[in-house]
Protein backbone atom coordinates (compact mmCIF):
# COMPACT_ATOMS: atom_id res chain seq x y z
CA UNK A 1 0.00 0.00 0.00
CA UNK A 2 1.40 3.49 -0.67
CA UNK A 3 2.24 5.78 2.36
CA UNK A 4 0.01 8.59 2.63
CA UNK A 5 2.60 10.85 2.29
CA UNK A 6 3.84 10.85 -1.13
CA UNK A 7 7.58 11.77 -0.41
CA UNK A 8 7.76 8.71 2.02
CA UNK A 9 6.25 6.46 -0.90
CA UNK A 10 9.06 8.11 -3.56
CA UNK A 11 11.86 7.61 -1.18
CA UNK A 12 11.10 4.25 -0.55
CA UNK A 13 11.34 3.25 -4.43
CA UNK A 14 7.91 3.34 -5.43
CA UNK A 15 7.39 5.83 -8.98
CA UNK A 16 4.35 8.61 -9.33
CA UNK A 17 2.61 9.63 -12.24
CA UNK A 18 2.53 13.09 -10.33
CA UNK A 19 5.96 13.57 -8.58
CA UNK A 20 6.04 15.00 -4.73
CA UNK A 21 7.54 18.89 -4.92
CA UNK A 22 8.98 20.53 -2.29
CA UNK A 23 11.54 23.13 -2.92
CA UNK A 24 14.96 23.54 -0.85
CA UNK A 25 14.77 27.16 1.16
CA UNK A 26 10.76 27.36 0.63
CA UNK A 27 10.67 29.25 3.82
CA UNK A 28 12.29 32.24 2.80
CA UNK A 29 12.57 36.19 2.19
CA UNK A 30 10.97 35.54 -0.93
CA UNK A 31 7.79 35.22 1.10
CA UNK A 32 6.20 38.81 2.66
CA UNK A 33 4.96 36.79 5.25
CA UNK A 34 7.68 35.33 6.45
CA UNK A 35 9.55 39.28 6.08
CA UNK A 36 6.71 39.82 8.49
CA UNK A 37 8.06 37.50 11.21
CA UNK A 38 11.63 38.36 10.45
CA UNK A 39 11.71 41.57 11.76
CA UNK A 40 9.31 40.96 14.51
CA UNK A 41 12.26 38.39 15.72
CA UNK A 42 14.53 40.68 15.37
CA UNK A 43 17.37 38.52 14.71
CA UNK A 44 17.92 35.43 12.39
CA UNK A 45 18.98 33.50 15.53
CA UNK A 46 15.83 34.79 17.53
CA UNK A 47 13.94 33.44 14.86
CA UNK A 48 15.21 30.19 14.68
CA UNK A 49 15.77 29.45 18.32
CA UNK A 50 11.81 30.63 19.36
CA UNK A 51 10.02 27.65 18.88
CA UNK A 52 6.60 29.37 17.91
CA UNK A 53 8.47 31.48 15.01
CA UNK A 54 10.28 29.01 13.98
CA UNK A 55 7.30 26.82 13.74
CA UNK A 56 5.19 29.46 11.93
CA UNK A 57 7.38 29.87 8.96
CA UNK A 58 7.79 26.52 8.21
CA UNK A 59 4.35 26.17 7.62
CA UNK A 60 4.00 29.62 5.70
CA UNK A 61 5.19 27.84 2.24
CA UNK A 62 1.97 25.13 2.78
CA UNK A 63 -0.46 27.50 3.19
CA UNK A 64 0.88 29.42 0.31
CA UNK A 65 1.30 26.34 -2.05
CA UNK A 66 0.44 22.61 -2.82
CA UNK A 67 3.83 21.30 -1.63
CA UNK A 68 4.25 18.21 -0.51
CA UNK A 69 6.61 18.41 2.49
CA UNK A 70 7.41 20.85 5.41
CA UNK A 71 10.92 21.67 5.97
CA UNK A 72 11.91 22.43 9.58
CA UNK A 73 13.08 26.47 9.82
CA UNK A 74 16.63 26.35 11.00
CA UNK A 75 20.28 26.76 9.76
CA UNK A 76 23.33 24.76 9.80
CA UNK A 77 25.19 26.48 11.48
CA UNK A 78 22.97 25.56 14.63
CA UNK A 79 25.44 23.13 15.36
CA UNK A 80 28.90 25.17 15.78
CA UNK A 81 26.54 27.18 17.58
CA UNK A 82 25.75 24.22 19.82
CA UNK A 83 29.52 23.71 20.19
CA UNK A 84 30.42 26.59 21.49
CA UNK A 85 31.70 28.63 18.74
CA UNK A 86 30.06 32.17 18.84
CA UNK A 87 27.78 32.64 15.01
CA UNK A 88 26.14 35.89 14.09
CA UNK A 89 24.41 36.60 11.36
CA UNK A 90 25.39 40.19 9.49
CA UNK A 91 22.90 42.19 7.48
CA UNK A 92 24.64 41.62 3.64
CA UNK A 93 27.04 39.72 5.18
CA UNK A 94 26.27 36.38 5.79
CA UNK A 95 27.46 33.94 8.75
CA UNK A 96 30.63 35.16 10.59
CA UNK A 97 32.02 32.84 12.98
CA UNK A 98 35.01 33.63 15.80
CA UNK A 99 38.08 32.00 15.23
CA UNK A 100 37.37 28.21 16.64
CA UNK A 101 38.25 27.74 20.13
CA UNK A 102 38.97 23.42 20.00
CA UNK A 103 39.40 22.94 23.61
CA UNK A 104 35.86 24.30 24.17
CA UNK A 105 34.46 22.96 21.24
CA UNK A 106 36.18 19.34 22.57
CA UNK A 107 35.22 19.77 26.15
CA UNK A 108 31.11 20.41 24.81
CA UNK A 109 31.63 17.61 22.49
CA UNK A 110 32.62 15.40 25.49
CA UNK A 111 30.06 16.25 27.62
CA UNK A 112 27.02 16.44 25.20
CA UNK A 113 25.97 19.31 26.58
CA UNK A 114 25.49 20.67 23.06
CA UNK A 115 22.14 18.34 22.95
CA UNK A 116 20.81 21.43 25.15
CA UNK A 117 21.17 24.17 22.48
CA UNK A 118 18.79 21.82 20.30
CA UNK A 119 15.88 21.88 22.20
CA UNK A 120 14.24 24.58 20.04
CA UNK A 121 14.50 23.36 16.73
CA UNK A 122 13.14 20.27 18.45
CA UNK A 123 10.25 21.98 19.84
CA UNK A 124 9.71 23.53 17.05
CA UNK A 125 9.46 20.21 15.11
CA UNK A 126 6.90 19.54 17.25
CA UNK A 127 4.72 22.52 17.02
CA UNK A 128 4.96 21.70 13.47
CA UNK A 129 3.78 18.09 13.87
CA UNK A 130 0.31 19.08 15.09
CA UNK A 131 -0.36 21.57 12.75
CA UNK A 132 0.75 19.52 9.44
CA UNK A 133 -1.80 18.08 7.28
CA UNK A 134 -1.42 13.94 7.66
CA UNK A 135 -0.28 13.69 3.86
CA UNK A 136 2.16 16.60 4.14
CA UNK A 137 5.85 14.72 5.21
CA UNK A 138 8.28 16.92 7.76
CA UNK A 139 11.83 17.14 6.68
CA UNK A 140 14.96 18.12 9.55
CA UNK A 141 18.24 18.36 8.56
CA UNK A 142 21.74 19.09 9.08
CA UNK A 143 24.82 20.28 7.44
CA UNK A 144 27.13 17.34 6.75
CA UNK A 145 30.62 16.90 8.92
CA UNK A 146 32.85 18.71 5.79
CA UNK A 147 30.52 21.88 4.81
CA UNK A 148 30.12 22.42 8.66
CA UNK A 149 34.26 22.48 8.85
CA UNK A 150 34.37 24.83 6.10
CA UNK A 151 32.76 27.35 8.30
CA UNK A 152 34.25 26.18 11.33
CA UNK A 153 38.04 26.42 10.09
CA UNK A 154 37.50 29.42 7.62
CA UNK A 155 36.05 31.36 10.63
CA UNK A 156 35.38 35.00 9.24
CA UNK A 157 35.80 34.12 5.66
CA UNK A 158 32.60 32.58 4.49
CA UNK A 159 32.94 30.99 1.09
CA UNK A 160 36.37 30.97 0.93
CA UNK A 161 38.36 27.84 1.35
CA UNK A 162 42.04 28.64 1.33
CA UNK A 163 42.17 28.39 5.23
CA UNK A 164 40.59 24.80 5.16
CA UNK A 165 42.43 23.60 1.95
CA UNK A 166 45.89 24.55 3.74
CA UNK A 167 44.77 23.38 6.79
CA UNK A 168 44.95 19.83 4.85
CA UNK A 169 47.79 20.05 3.86
CA UNK A 170 49.54 21.20 7.15
CA UNK A 171 47.35 19.43 9.72
CA UNK A 172 44.98 16.88 8.47
CA UNK A 173 45.24 15.39 11.59
CA UNK A 174 43.60 18.21 13.18
CA UNK A 175 40.90 18.38 10.37
CA UNK A 176 40.17 14.43 10.57
CA UNK A 177 39.80 14.80 14.19
CA UNK A 178 37.04 17.49 13.87
CA UNK A 179 34.90 15.39 10.69
CA UNK A 180 34.95 12.75 13.79
CA UNK A 181 33.63 15.00 16.11
CA UNK A 182 31.18 16.40 13.71
CA UNK A 183 29.36 12.90 13.02
CA UNK A 184 28.52 12.03 16.11
CA UNK A 185 27.38 15.68 16.92
CA UNK A 186 25.30 14.90 13.37
CA UNK A 187 24.21 12.17 14.28
CA UNK A 188 22.68 12.57 17.62
CA UNK A 189 20.83 16.26 15.83
CA UNK A 190 19.57 13.96 13.40
CA UNK A 191 18.06 11.06 15.64
CA UNK A 192 16.80 13.56 17.74
CA UNK A 193 14.74 15.59 14.83
CA UNK A 194 13.34 11.94 13.76
CA UNK A 195 12.08 11.58 17.94
CA UNK A 196 11.12 14.85 17.48
CA UNK A 197 8.35 14.21 14.82
CA UNK A 198 10.52 14.49 11.47
CA UNK A 199 9.69 12.22 8.54
CA UNK A 200 12.47 12.16 6.44
CA UNK A 201 16.10 13.82 7.73
CA UNK A 202 18.19 15.74 5.01
CA UNK A 203 22.31 16.31 4.92
CA UNK A 204 23.06 19.42 3.46
CA UNK A 205 26.90 19.02 1.89
CA UNK A 206 27.11 22.17 0.32
CA UNK A 207 30.61 22.04 -0.33
CA UNK A 208 31.43 18.71 -1.19
CA UNK A 209 32.95 19.80 -4.33
CA UNK A 210 35.81 21.60 -2.56
CA UNK A 211 36.85 18.71 -1.38
CA UNK A 212 39.96 17.43 -3.32
CA UNK A 213 39.63 13.94 -4.99
CA UNK A 214 42.23 11.86 -2.96
CA UNK A 215 40.42 12.78 0.53
CA UNK A 216 36.79 12.03 -0.76
CA UNK A 217 36.63 8.95 0.72
CA UNK A 218 37.70 9.98 4.29
CA UNK A 219 36.53 13.96 4.66
CA UNK A 220 32.87 12.57 2.58
CA UNK A 221 32.27 9.04 2.44
CA UNK A 222 33.07 7.99 5.73
CA UNK A 223 31.47 10.40 7.79
CA UNK A 224 28.60 9.92 5.87
CA UNK A 225 28.54 6.23 6.17
CA UNK A 226 29.15 6.62 10.02
CA UNK A 227 26.22 9.11 10.41
CA UNK A 228 23.86 7.02 8.48
CA UNK A 229 24.62 3.79 10.44
CA UNK A 230 24.75 5.56 13.64
CA UNK A 231 20.84 7.15 12.77
CA UNK A 232 19.71 3.71 11.61
CA UNK A 233 20.72 1.64 15.12
CA UNK A 234 17.98 4.02 16.11
CA UNK A 235 15.58 4.33 13.58
CA UNK A 236 16.60 1.17 11.17
CA UNK A 237 13.89 2.77 8.58
CA UNK A 238 14.81 6.34 8.66
CA UNK A 239 14.16 7.76 5.21
CA UNK A 240 17.56 10.00 4.71
CA UNK A 241 18.04 12.38 1.77
CA UNK A 242 22.20 13.49 0.97
CA UNK A 243 23.02 16.45 -0.89
CA UNK A 244 25.95 16.56 -2.35
CA UNK A 245 26.92 19.89 -3.97
CA UNK A 246 29.17 19.16 -7.23
CA UNK A 247 30.20 16.08 -6.51
CA UNK A 248 27.91 13.89 -8.74
CA UNK A 249 30.72 12.35 -10.35
CA UNK A 250 31.36 10.46 -6.80
CA UNK A 251 27.62 9.77 -5.96
CA UNK A 252 28.70 6.02 -7.50
CA UNK A 253 30.73 5.22 -4.50
CA UNK A 254 27.98 6.28 -1.78
CA UNK A 255 25.66 3.98 -3.12
CA UNK A 256 28.14 1.24 -3.12
CA UNK A 257 28.52 2.17 0.27
CA UNK A 258 25.66 3.32 1.32
CA UNK A 259 23.04 1.90 -0.99
CA UNK A 260 19.57 2.93 0.84
CA UNK A 261 20.40 6.90 0.31
CA UNK A 262 18.06 9.43 -1.53
CA UNK A 263 20.46 11.63 -3.92
CA UNK A 264 19.72 15.10 -4.13
CA UNK A 265 21.11 16.32 -7.34
CA UNK A 266 22.87 19.81 -8.28
CA UNK A 267 21.42 21.85 -11.14
CA UNK A 268 24.59 20.92 -13.10
CA UNK A 269 23.84 17.24 -13.58
CA UNK A 270 21.83 16.86 -16.60
CA UNK A 271 18.14 14.92 -16.10
CA UNK A 272 19.41 11.93 -18.83
CA UNK A 273 22.12 11.24 -16.30
CA UNK A 274 19.99 11.09 -13.11
CA UNK A 275 18.17 8.78 -14.90
CA UNK A 276 19.93 6.80 -16.89
CA UNK A 277 22.69 6.14 -13.89
CA UNK A 278 21.00 6.37 -10.31
CA UNK A 279 17.39 6.25 -10.43
CA UNK A 280 17.46 2.25 -10.91
CA UNK A 281 18.98 1.98 -7.99
CA UNK A 282 17.80 4.97 -5.50
CA UNK A 283 14.92 7.69 -5.44
CA UNK A 284 16.32 10.95 -6.83
CA UNK A 285 15.57 14.45 -5.81
CA UNK A 286 16.18 17.84 -8.03
CA UNK A 287 16.93 19.33 -9.81
CA UNK A 288 15.60 22.87 -11.42
CA UNK A 289 18.41 25.63 -11.34
CA UNK A 290 17.11 28.48 -9.51
CA UNK A 291 17.94 31.02 -11.71
CA UNK A 292 15.63 29.70 -14.57
CA UNK A 293 12.86 29.46 -11.31
CA UNK A 294 13.53 33.17 -10.90
CA UNK A 295 13.90 34.26 -15.15
CA UNK A 296 10.43 32.36 -15.45
CA UNK A 297 8.34 32.46 -19.02
CA UNK A 298 8.99 29.88 -21.54
CA UNK A 299 12.33 29.09 -19.91
CA UNK A 300 10.70 27.68 -16.67
CA UNK A 301 8.01 25.70 -18.43
CA UNK A 302 10.17 24.02 -20.91
CA UNK A 303 13.18 23.22 -18.07
CA UNK A 304 10.19 22.04 -15.31
CA UNK A 305 8.23 20.15 -18.26
CA UNK A 306 11.82 18.27 -19.03
CA UNK A 307 12.94 17.17 -15.68
CA UNK A 308 9.12 15.55 -15.51
CA UNK A 309 9.11 14.08 -18.90
CA UNK A 310 12.64 12.60 -17.93
CA UNK A 311 12.38 11.50 -14.47
CA UNK A 312 8.86 10.47 -13.57
CA UNK A 313 9.52 6.54 -14.82
CA UNK A 314 11.15 5.99 -11.49
CA UNK A 315 10.73 7.63 -8.20
CA UNK A 316 11.28 11.07 -8.11
CA UNK A 317 10.96 14.06 -6.03
CA UNK A 318 10.59 17.42 -8.12
CA UNK A 319 13.11 20.04 -6.34
CA UNK A 320 15.46 22.90 -7.27
CA UNK A 321 18.99 22.40 -7.88
CA UNK A 322 20.08 24.26 -4.37
CA UNK A 323 18.00 26.88 -2.20
CA UNK A 324 15.01 29.20 -3.75
CA UNK A 325 16.67 32.76 -4.64
CA UNK A 326 15.47 35.41 -2.78
CA UNK A 327 14.47 37.71 -5.44
CA UNK A 328 12.09 34.23 -6.71
CA UNK A 329 8.51 35.92 -7.61
CA UNK A 330 5.95 34.15 -5.82
CA UNK A 331 3.94 33.85 -9.49
CA UNK A 332 6.68 31.55 -10.77
CA UNK A 333 6.40 29.26 -7.68
CA UNK A 334 2.61 29.00 -8.50
CA UNK A 335 3.58 28.21 -11.73
CA UNK A 336 5.84 25.24 -11.51
CA UNK A 337 3.64 23.84 -8.62
CA UNK A 338 0.65 23.59 -10.76
CA UNK A 339 2.84 22.01 -14.22
CA UNK A 340 3.91 18.74 -11.47
CA UNK A 341 0.62 18.55 -9.71
CA UNK A 342 -0.99 18.60 -13.19
CA UNK A 343 1.00 16.03 -15.03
Amino acid sequence: MLDEKKLLSVISGQKMVQPPIWFMRQAGRYLPEYREVREQAGSFWNLCFTPELACEVTLQPLRRFAFDAAIIFSDILIVPHALGQKVDFLPDHGPKLEVIDSALVQQSWQAKSYLDKFRPTLEALKLVKQQLAPEKALIGFSGAPWTLATYMLNARKAHQFEPILKLLLTQKEEVSRLITLLSDVVADYLILQLKSGADVVKIFDSWAGVVPQIDRQELILKPLAEIVSKVRNTYPNAPIIYFGREISDFYPEIIKKIPDLTLAFDQYVKPEEIRDKFQSHIAVQGNLDPEILLQGGEKLERATRELIKILRDGPYIFNLGHGILPQTPIAHVEQVIRMVKEV
